[in-house]
């Protein structure tokens, strides 16, 4: 009798265009491993049905992207102690019917840094936005050391609800909600909402002039708006798929105690995709 194949899924409203299936078949092929990974968008009323489902000894367990990084917590069983702190979840581990959420995100973009020798200490540091990704952002520059921040959101609450939660972290760092952004004095600006995946858009406001000095980085994995006028500035530029890479990476070790090689990966990303995968 064949062995069963197991199953990961990546929960999501706009999942098409998500090339984490992509990164994770190679991954299970490279490691002669019978599962597959596939992209699923639903609404939010049908969460809790796909949590259920999720239980089964089928699935080792899921991925969360937006929206349900933060609304997927109460429904979970048990939760690592970073994701309790950043209070998002993009990792689901299936064991023996219970669901564990974890966060790879933060620890991820940490790696990514560190392997593009960007280092944030010292540094004004921009988030745009407060949801899920710009937590495990926030508290992954807390961990590389980094000190001084400013939260903009469109939401003043949840903004302030950010600044909160990284100071009960580190009490000694600056941060501080803005309502106006300018280049003057930061260095590094980084985008953790969706805004501009398929537009061109930026909350960056166009009067203030992008700097050969700065470091930008952009959660999405493409080439977005911003980064574009960052570049055209001379600006330092980085987009999110080198965090994807590396928080797969551990995902993928999550699920199936396997740390896998993430060199070709990155070797790929910068050239065609489409000769892997």
């Amino acid at each position: 009798m064949l062995e069963q194949t197991r199953k990961v899924l990546l929960f999501g409203t706009n999942t098409s265009r998500s090339i984490s299936p992509k990164i994770h078949n190679y991954f299970f092929k490279k490691y002669n491993i019978n599962a597959n990974y596939k992209a699923v968008s639903f609404d939010r009323n049908k969460l809790a049905k796909m949590l259920q489902t999720l239980q089964s000894e089928q699935y080792l367990g899921a991925n969360i992207t937006i929206p349900y990084k933060e609304t997927v917590i109460p429904f979970l069983h048990e939760k690592t102690q970073i994701a309790e702190k950043i209070g998002a979840v993009n990792t689901i581990i299936q064991q023996q019917g219970k669901l564990l959420g974890d966060n790879t995100d933060a620890e991820g973009f940490v790696l990514d840094l560190q392997r593009k020798d960007i280092n944030p200490v010292g540094k004004q540091v921009v988030l745009l936005g407060a949801g899920g990704a710009a937590k495990a952002i926030g508290f992954g520059l807390l961990q590389m050391g980094c000190t001084e921040f400013e939260i903009y959101n469109r939401s003043q609450t949840r903004a302030q609800a950010l600044v909160k939660q990284l100071k009960q972290e580190n009490p000694k760092i600056h941060c501080r909600v803005v309502k106006k952004l300018q280049s003057k004095d930061r260095q590094i600006i980084i985008n953790c909402t969706p805004v501009g995946t398929d537009t061109k858009k930026m909350l960056w406001p166009e009067n203030e002039k992008l700097l050969s000095s700065h470091v930008v980085i952009d959660l999405i994995y493409r080439q977005t708006y911003l980064l574009k006028k960052a570049k055209s500035a001379g600006a330092v530029t980085i987009d999110g798929t080198g965090m994807l890479i590396q928080q797969a990476a551990i995902g993928f070790l999550r699920w199936t105690g396997i740390r896998p090689c993430v060199n070709q990966l990155y070797d790929l990303t910068h050239g065609p995709l489409q000769k892997v995968f």
